[in-house]
């Protein structure tokens, strides 16, 4: 046997206990601080999230509205060629 495992071996397990209980705190610390970690990206995700929604949900309404304009400009422009040739014709009489 080596030196190692003799001292290992004269290690009581309330020694043993004394030795692993700090370090299993610390990672509980670090589990508790990824928690916190992931905790604030979902929160940020989520917002994110909801500002997209707004933006593309106020992008589609504005598609909407230039499409109304759109029509409505091909409107004016077909009754303006409307006029002008009913004026270019009274004219030519």
């Amino acid at each position: 046997m080596t030196n190692q495992s003799i001292a290992f071996q004269t290690v009581t397990p309330e020694k043993r206990l004394d030795e692993i209980e700090p370090i299993l705190g610390e990672i509980a610390a670090q589990i508790r601080r990824v928690a916190a970690g992931i905790g604030s990206l979902v929160s940020a995700v989520s917002e994110q999230s909801d500002n997209i929604t707004f933006l593309l949900e106020g992008q589609a309404d504005h598609k909407e509205r230039l499409a109304r304009i759109e029509a409505e400009q091909t409107q004016q422009g077909e009754m303006l060629k409307a006029v002008l040739s009913i004026l270019q014709k009274r004219s030519d009489n």
